[in-house]
């Protein structure tokens, strides 16, 4: 592949691409007049992947099904926010070659698709270990493709069938809240029932009508806020006990105020899939959509206030829920290498390897391009965070183009590049989004053979082509970009 072999690294490709953003084929008329062909070929990929055995698995948003329903939403609010209604629908003026209403249509498809595949495992016998029952969140479970259901039917003026999805998403909520105290992740656990949540109250809002109650109410947020608050409180002070025990690591800044800390299969995780930085990402949006005081705040339920005690597992501590997530934030920054990557977990011992959305950098990134911007006291003051974001900015940029697993979003290019559009979205430089192109022109350039090589589900949405196409078209119009399954 251009742009030269990892010479140390052998996950990535080491390259010398120019980041300025004066250079013809990153700047916007540049760009934009590149770009739409080179969705609409990935686009054209895709398809061809799906209609072959092994291109999607399953129903999931992951690899599955609703990763299509996902890139056909995703194009089709592109192509109307960018364009307007009238161009948008007519398939001769539509930057992506086809009418918004269209690809909905195509969504809605993928997206029932998508149900029953789910709805043939919950059905298969419990005699066949492949058929368990799914988890009931955005990325891996039928959670996601019921609130991806209800976006897709809102977009098409379906109410009846907005109103069926979200009612079957708020159901799922007590067997959420039955689930072990250690699942709290975004890729199986409560952080990822919440995603769906908030994709769902999001997506779904009436533009005609801003007194309309959302269809996602607040206390369907409350009890699992709660849990995954008291799990981190207790999972923190298990930090603070062992680490008076063990020997220093590279990570031993963060037991220092670790606020919150979670586990999962009993390691404890930072990056955006499996650990904390999924979780605070989460959380953080929960407050900047409800709020964090008052009756429909966030917070409520377990605590009173930002000057609160938090009460959790019984016991009652003298913090308030969001200054702990604060501290959580600070804490992650805290704990990169030197050269701005987030090491994988508290416990690792692999070094810096791993710079890819699910564990590394690129998926601190969009926490803190949300806590810059956000005004909650759950985010630390812009200032603290700049020199993070600059320096995981800067290990995404060199050690980004991933060539491994595929161009997908989880561990692939394109997740690498959207982290640098995030660090554009809090800092206005626009050498990140010159970044941000040139990933992905070199995603579009490479990404069949990544997808054909190396990914188990070549078309898919967070292992392949699907996610390497919803990147470049996000890099059209970055100022409205949102990283599918960890952003809404």
């Amino acid at each position: 592949m251009s742009g030269g072999a990892g010479r140390s690294d052998p996950r990535c490709v080491a390259h010398d691409m120019s980041d300025d953003p004066g250079d013809a084929d990153v700047d916007d008329a540049g760009f934009l007049a590149d770009a739409p062909g080179l969705v609409r070929a990935l686009l054209e990929r895709c398809e061809t992947s799906w209609r072959a055995e092994g291109g999607l698995r399953g129903g999931s948003v992951y690899v599955g099904a609703c990763g299509a329903a996902m890139l056909y939403y995703k194009l089709a609010t592109i192509q109307r926010e960018v364009q307007g209604e009238a161009s948008a629908e007519d398939a001769n003026l539509a930057m992506f070659g086809r009418a918004s209403a269209a690809m909905l249509r195509d969504a809605m498809a993928w997206a029932r698709r998508g149900a029953a595949e789910f709805a043939s495992r919950a059905a298969a016998p419990r005699r066949d270990p492949a058929a368990r029952r799914p988890v009931s969140t955005f990325l891996e479970g039928e959670a996601g493709c019921l609130a991806l259901t209800a976006a897709i039917a809102h977009a098409l003026g379906d109410r009846a069938e907005v109103r069926r999805a979200v009612a079957a998403l708020l159901a799922m909520r007590v067997d959420v809240e039955a689930a072990p105290g250690e699942e709290c992740e975004l890729m199986y656990g409560r952080a990822g029932y919440l995603h769906a949540l908030l994709f769902a109250r999001t997506r779904c809002r009436s533009n005609e009508n801003e007194d309309e109650p959302a269809l996602v109410p607040p206390e369907a947020f409350r009890g699992i806020v709660a849990q995954i608050v008291a799990e981190g409180v207790a999972g923190a002070r298990r930090v603070v006990d062992e680490s008076s025990t063990s020997t220093p690591t590279s990570t031993s800044t963060l037991i220092r105020t670790p606020g919150l800390s979670h586990a999962w299969r009993g390691k404890r995780y930072l990056g955006c899939a499996h650990g904390e930085a999924g979780i605070l990402l989460t959380l953080v949006q929960c407050e900047r959509e409800l709020g964090w005081d008052g009756r429909d705040g966030c917070w409520d339920g377990c605590s009173g206030g930002e000057d609160a005690e938090t009460r959790a597992g019984g016991e009652t501590f003298p913090r308030s829920p969001s200054s702990l997530a604060r501290d959580a934030v600070s804490a992650l920054c805290a704990s990169l290498f030197d050269d701005g990557n987030l090491p994988s977990s508290l416990s690792s011992s692999s070094g810096n390897k791993l710079v890819q959305w699910c564990h590394g950098a690129p998926g601190l990134l969009p926490l803190l391009a949300l806590c810059v911007a956000h005004e909650g006291p759950s985010a630390p003051p812009a200032r603290t965070l700049a020199a993070a974001l600059r320096s995981a900015a800067e290990a995404t940029w060199r050690r980004g183009l991933l060539r491994r697993k595929g161009p997908g979003l989880c561990h692939g290019a394109a997740g690498c590049g959207y982290a640098l559009l995030s660090a554009y979205a809090a800092t206005g430089d626009r050498r990140y989004l010159a970044r941000a192109r040139r990933f992905a022109r070199w995603t579009a350039t490479f990404a069949d053979r990544l997808a054909t090589t190396f990914a188990d589900a070549p078309g898919s949405l967070f292992e392949g082509l699907a996610g390497a196409a919803c990147f470049v078209a996000d890099a059209v119009d970055p100022k409205n970009a949102w990283f599918p399954g960890c952003e809404v």
